[in-house]
Formats: structure tokens, C-alpha cells, sequence
């Protein structure tokens, strides 16, 4: 009977080569445009909330689909509760439930209950306003910080007195960040914060460990300061970060960190 077997068992594998082959031509994508109600066709970011409505940021306002329809939120110069600007370039979802939309001319906060927008923009007359009007990449820790990047430095929200600390470049200190652009922020599994900063053509950029260890890589110095450690392209060091532009960055399940570049995808065995 191991004729029959081998038989049963090419039959077998040569069905599932030919589902597998018909599934693959009958792969469609369905296209939602402006002509169904989304804003622009220009999405720059995409976030699932809590409640499964799908969120679109646009070039011309936030979107939120349920499956059948789009809602539509814009900026309203005339509205302090509306968006602060249509140009979205990132979303995120917070521990409480508000959506946090990162836009080019400041942060803005939906509360799900009321349907309206806090703005968060840099004051010059406010130390503890954001640092910057565009907002790159927002992310809650599992310690529920809430950091965000910007254009210009990094800044962790105070929920309690709706401010903001601030982590500015400094390329004089080593335990500094070491360029103010923070294009993507992420959380390993041990709960070290990573930042990926850097703009094309410019010095300083690259990828950034938050110091959190007990150690010499102590949270805070004396003075109170989050330090930092940096990892930067080194022309001489074929090991080192592809690029100093920084974009992207995740783990995978063996603990490596993958990291993003203008100039190539690097992999970190740390």
C-alpha cells in the first residue's frame, strides 16, 4: 500500500499547488478614492482604533471609515475645536481612548465622546508648549508616557498639566540627541525607547537608545536629564547604521531591531 500512500500523498501536495495558484489570480484590491468620500487620495498614515473604525490621515483632513462611509474632520480657522491642520502626517491611539493626530501646524487630541479636537502648537511665550508645529511620530509607553517626536526635538506630554518637557540636540554632549529631527519612535519588549532622527544631506542623524539601565546608563543624571546613546554611520565601520536618515523602526522575535534607512535597511544583533 506505499504506492497508494505516495499517490494520495502527490495528489495531495499537487492540490494544494493548484488552490494556492488560483488564489493568487483571484487576489483583488478594492480602491477608495475622493469619489467615495475620502478627503484626498494622498494617505499619509493609517491607524485602527479600540472600536475598529479605521482612521485615514490626508493631506486634506483625518478620515475615519466604519466599513460603509467616511466622516470627514478638517481644520476650521474659525473653530478652536477643530483640527489644527489638515496636512496629517500621523496618528496614534492612546491607553484612555483619544486619538492623538500629529499634523504639520501643531497636535491635536480627539476626544471619541464629544468629537472634538484639543490643539497642542508651540508658543514662544510658553516653555512648556510643543516644541515644534510638525508632529512626525506619537507614542504611549508601557508606563503610559507619551512621547512626541517633531521636527524640531522630542517632547513628553504631562497629562496632568497638559505641558511639555522638551529634548533638544545638544552635538557637544555625547549623551545628547545628537540631530532634533525625530521621524519614529518605538518601544522594545524590555521597554527601552528607541528614536530614529535625521533629515537627507544633514550631520547628527541616526538611531538613539534612551538610556534606561540602573548602571552607567543611568534614566536621569544628577541634573535631571534623560540621556541618551547614539548610533550613527561611521564611513570607516562597515558594521555600522546604513544611513544617518533614519525612518523606521521594529523588532522582531529574536530581539533584533530593524531600522529603516534613506540608504538601506539595517539589522541591529544587540
Amino acid at each position: 500500500m506505499a504506492w497508494f500512500s505516495k499517490i494520495m500523498v502527490g495528489y495531495f501536495l499537487t492540490s494544494l499547488a493548484i488552490c494556492d495558484f488560483v488564489y493568487a489570480q483571484d487576489l483583488k484590491f478594492d480602491h477608495l478614492t475622493i469619489e467615495d468620500g475620502l478627503s484626498s487620495n494622498t494617505v499619509n498614515c493609517i491607524l485602527q482604533d479600540s472600536k475598529g473604525f479605521m482612521w485615514f490621515g490626508t493631506q486634506e483632513g483625518l478620515n475615519r471609515f466604519d466599513g460603509y462611509e467616511f466622516v470627514s474632520y478638517r481644520h476650521n480657522p474659525g473653530d478652536s475645536t477643530s483640527l489644527s491642520s489638515n496636512d496629517i502626517l500621523s496618528l496614534f491611539e492612546d491607553s484612555a481612548g483619544y486619538l492623538w493626530v500629529g499634523t504639520r501646524e501643531g497636535l491635536s487630541r480627539h476626544d471619541p465622546l464629544t468629537k472634538t479636537f484639543k490643539a497642542y502648537r508651540p508658543n514662544a511665550d510658553d516653555p512648556a508648549s510643543l516644541s515644534h508645529n510638525e508632529v512626525h511620530t506619537i507614542l504611549e509607553t508601557k508606563t503610559n508616557d507619551l512621547w512626541i517626536g517633531t521636527g524640531s526635538g522630542l517632547n513628553k506630554f504631562d497629562p496632568r498639566t497638559e505641558t511639555f518637557s522638551h529634548f533638544y540636540p545638544n552635538s557637544s554632549d555625547s549623551t545628547k540627541l545628537q540631530h532634533g529631527v525625530i521621524n519614529d519612535l518605538y518601544e522594545d519588549r524590555e521597554g527601552t525607547l528607541w528614536l530614529g532622527t535625521g533629515l537627507f544631506g544633514s550631520k547628527g542623524g541616526g538611531l538613539n537608545k534612551m538610556l534606561v539601565n540602573a548602571s552607567s546608563d543611568s534614566l536621569r543624571t544628577r541634573n535631571g536629564s534623560i540621556k541618551f546613546k547614539y548610533y550613527g554611520p561611521d564611513p570607516d565601520d562597515s558594521t555600522s547604521i546604513a544611513d544617518p536618515w533614519v525612518t523606521a523602526i521594529t523588532e522582531d522575535h529574536l530581539g533584533n531591531l530593524w531600522i529603516g534607512t534613506n540608504g538601506g535597511l539595517s539589522k541591529f544583533d544587540r
